[in-house]
């Protein structure tokens, strides 16, 4: 089958959505498939030969520019590639299968991902709307879903299905719920046995001392505030905080530094290989205000590292809470952060929801989750 996968950016360092497209067009040439990824951005180091990766559009000077000539290019390079699929990660003009992993555009316009209220709420409407870039992929996004024969959408999740589901006309579109993968050789805690004390020793953490992974590229949405303020409560004088990701770090170092905590809390940037963190860590905080699904957890997972997951974030369906996982109910709720942190510092807690990550951790399999995304490509293509 001949495969095109369309995505913005092909750095693998970006994690999320670009960290899966690229995973899953290695894992679907596995099956024997011809595999093209078509981005716009540079693509990332280290990736393997495999998939055809086509880097298409011309640079442009803003944001919105920027995805006009790469959708405009992906229009033009569909015509002539004779795919059997085309699966887009992002809104484009057309597509077969169409999987939007930080759901809907039109969704996010209206400031409903984040689960704000009030005042907030509005606030995150009104910037929303003054977001060329994000008016026009939900513009994009509506055309693509009014077509005539719309695209199949992938959902995380049952809660995003339930949330793609109130945002469409009824019965147009398919909602299969597919939930996401992990590849559970390249997060297995028994590939590298010590890199988490490599990298424990590069940061000054000694081996008696507790460290809490957050790992994200959107640290408001993904809960870095809160997280921060759970841990001035905790106090605990062992705990130390490793930040990762890509976003503007400076508002929550000040943060920190006004909690008095910037001493316990290290912000390491982005990184290609979250691999030695998750090595390193004792728990993953990922009190996400909204997330489809939310790899970073499920990743956690596969390395016998439990998570402290919001209900809000779609791999919680997958997870039991005081099992596999503490799930809090509330993201916003800093006692609820705080509660579930002060559980998991017990040392026999920790031990047993480690334990049971591992049990779990096949959950989480790329096979199940490629015989899923081959059956929508088989239903979409012999769809009259």
């Amino acid at each position: 089958m001949k495969i095109a996968l369309i995505t913005y950016s092909a750095d693998p360092a970006r994690g999320g959505a670009e960290g899966y497209t690229l995973e899953l067009a290695e894992a679907l040439i596995g099956r024997g498939n011809d595999v093209s990824v078509l981005h716009y951005t540079p693509l990332g180091n280290n990736r393997s030969t495999g998939p055809n990766y086509i880097q298409i559009g011309k640079p442009r000077r803003t944001k919105a520019a920027q995805y006009l000539e790469f959708i405009d290019a992906v229009d033009e390079h569909i015509a002539h590639g004779q795919f059997d699929i085309v699966h887009a990660m992002l809104p484009v003009r057309r597509c077969d299968i169409y999987q939007p992993h930080a759901g809907l555009a039109i969704e996010a316009i209206n400031g409903n991902n984040k689960r704000r209220q009030g005042l907030s709420r509005f606030l995150a409407r009104i910037g929303n709307q003054l977001n060329s870039k994000r008016q026009l992929y939900a513009r994009i996004e509506r055309d693509l879903l009014a077509l005539p024969s719309p695209p199949t959408i992938i959902c995380l999740s049952e809660a995003m299905k339930a949330k793609v589901a109130s945002a469409i006309e009824p019965g147009r579109i398919r909602l299969p719920v597919i939930y996401n993968a992990v590849d559970l050789d390249r997060y297995d805690k028994n590939r590298d046995p010590a890199a988490g004390a490599i990298l424990r020793e590069k940061f000054g953490i000694t081996p008696d001392q507790t460290v809490a992974l957050f790992i994200a590229q959107d640290f408001e949405r993904k809960g870095l505030a809160v997280s921060l303020k759970a841990m001035a409560e905790v106090r605990h004088p062992a705990l130390r905080l490793i930040v990762v990701g890509n976003d503007k770090p400076e508002p929550y170092q000040r943060l920190a530094d006004t909690l008095g905590i910037s001493g316990n809390v290290i912000f390491a940037g982005g990184v290609r290989d979250p691999y030695p963190f998750y090595a390193a860590a004792d728990v993953v905080l990922f009190p996400s205000l909204f997330d489809p699904f939310g790899l970073v957890p499920a990743e956690s997972v596969a390395m016998g590292v439990p998570p402290i997951v919001s209900r809000q974030c779609g791999v919680s369906e997958l997870l039991t809470h005081n099992h596999d996982a503490l799930v809090i109910e509330n993201p916003e709720q800093v006692s609820e952060l705080i509660s579930a942190i002060n559980t998991i510092l017990q040392p026999d807690v920790r031990q047993r929801l480690a334990s049971n990550c591992i049990q779990t951790r096949q959950t989480f399999s790329y096979e199940k989750h490629l015989d899923s995304i081959s059956q929508q490509y088989d239903a979409r293509i012999n769809t009259p």
